[in-house]
């Protein structure tokens, strides 16, 4: 059985995916396909393919942990349930202004929005929250929401938790109840903490603002309301 850890971007993820790792005493495996988007489509093992192909599943690596930024599409959930049983899906989030913020951290440090494109050149060394990438990795993450939001919200998804970014970075009595009922385990002293970057506050782009406020607006469908808390 395989735990489904699904992250939102900048929400403590690499952190809470060593936590996970420390609990069910095992090493994760991605998905992610490499040089692209990351998870927007899930990517399988070839030997996951083959073996399952020729009925020798029984020869299969059963991974206990999934992790990654993994979209909720009908075809990366199609084959992730064909290929793993899932006992647990976790997903976790992050206030969405916040996130803007993180986009402008990862854009000024690395060159790179954390869902963009890799280039085939070097960027302007030179910052500009004028960016367009962002937007682009902006979209993809109320997209990311709104998909797993929809499947929540219409009881289309069992066995499932939500992680607050709060939660993940603070350990406090919500965590510790939902790693409980999940893995019953009662020792949370865990000081694990994996790619902690430095505090830097930007002022958002008026663009950017607008793009987040219309993007809820135009899906009234959805409850997005988990995003927008403090």
């Amino acid at each position: 059985m395989t735990i489904l850890f699904s992250s939102a971007i900048g929400s403590a993820s690499s952190t809470f995916a060593k936590r996970l790792e420390h609990y069910l005493d095992c090493k994760s495996m991605q998905l992610k396909i490499h040089g692209g988007i990351g998870s927007v489509f899930i990517k399988l093992r070839a030997r996951d393919i083959l073996l399952n192909s020729l009925k020798l599943n029984f020869l299969r690596h059963k991974p206990k942990l999934i992790v990654g930024h993994i979209f909720a599409t009908n075809y990366n959930l199609k084959l992730i349930n064909h290929f793993y049983y899932i006992r647990h899906t976790i997903i976790s989030y992050r206030n969405i202004f916040d996130q803007l913020n993180y986009h402008y951290k990862r854009e000024k440090n690395d060159k790179k929005s954390p869902l963009g494109f890799k280039e085939n050149y070097k960027r302007d060394k030179n910052f500009d929250q004028n960016n367009y990438d962002i937007d682009l990795s902006l979209l993809l993450t109320l997209n990311y929401y709104k998909q797993w939001f929809y499947l929540i919200q219409n009881n289309l998804i069992k066995n499932y938790s939500l992680f607050s970014f709060q939660e993940i970075t603070t350990q406090n009595d919500e965590y510790k109840s939902k790693i409980t009922k999940i893995f019953n385990v009662h020792n949370f002293e865990n000081k694990i903490v994996e790619n902690l970057r430095p505090n830097e506050k930007f002022v958002p782009h008026e663009r950017h603002v607008s793009i987040i406020n219309e993007y809820i607006k135009s899906n009234k469908e959805i409850d997005f309301s988990l995003i927008l808390k403090k």
